[in-house]
């Protein structure tokens, strides 16, 4: 079993668990499980379970704020960090990221990042907007940008070309891409 935490590394197995498992039944098992491999904590596993619900919306064809009122109901301690983020909705990310905490703990990171998709206009812009709030955006854009490109794909808001072009993505992850979205 993984260290007793709540970081931002427990939400790093979420996008690819999903993009396979996003319709399987024992989903929240296959979250659990998979979570407390690093992170073997309840708190983490109920943070992982309302990211797990944010990604699944997205696959669905959700928004990014459709997303994130998904996630509500799940767990008292992700449900704070959702209300937090929509009572500063109208706040600058990056006054919300200093005020609620820039670390690497899921307590402040899902309240920053609920915060940037209840406020999202396209990818492009809220990876920015993440990376300006400054801390752990990389911990952040995990949720962040698996949320962001589903919800976008194939629409102008989509990641921008110029960027994907300056990745080289293996022959496997574009399967998964094309299973998800063709």
């Amino acid at each position: 079993m993984g260290a007793d935490d709540t970081q931002n590394p427990a939400l790093s197995k979420l996008p690819p668990l999903l993009a396979i498992h996003h319709s399987d039944k024992t989903l929240n098992d296959l979250v659990e499980s998979a979570v407390r491999v690093t992170n073997n904590n309840d708190n983490a596993v109920d943070y992982a379970l309302a990211s797990a619900m944010m990604i699944r919306q997205a696959i669905a064809g959700k928004t990014p704020a459709e997303c994130v009122k998904s996630a509500k109901g799940i767990s008292e301690v992700s449900d704070k960090a959702i209300q937090a983020a929509e009572e500063r909705i109208l706040k600058p990310s990056n006054e919300v990221a200093q005020e609620l905490g820039m670390h690497c703990g899921l307590e402040a990171s899902l309240a920053v990042t609920a915060h940037l998709l209840l406020n999202a206009t396209s990818y492009e812009a809220s990876i920015r907007e993440n990376i300006l709030c400054g801390g752990d955006s990389c911990g952040r854009a995990i949720l962040l940008g698996a949320v962001l490109a589903a919800c976008y794909q194939g629409t102008d808001e989509d990641i921008p070309r110029d960027w994907e072009l300056k990745v080289s993505l293996p022959k496997s992850l574009l399967a998964c891409q094309r299973l998800l979205f063709n």
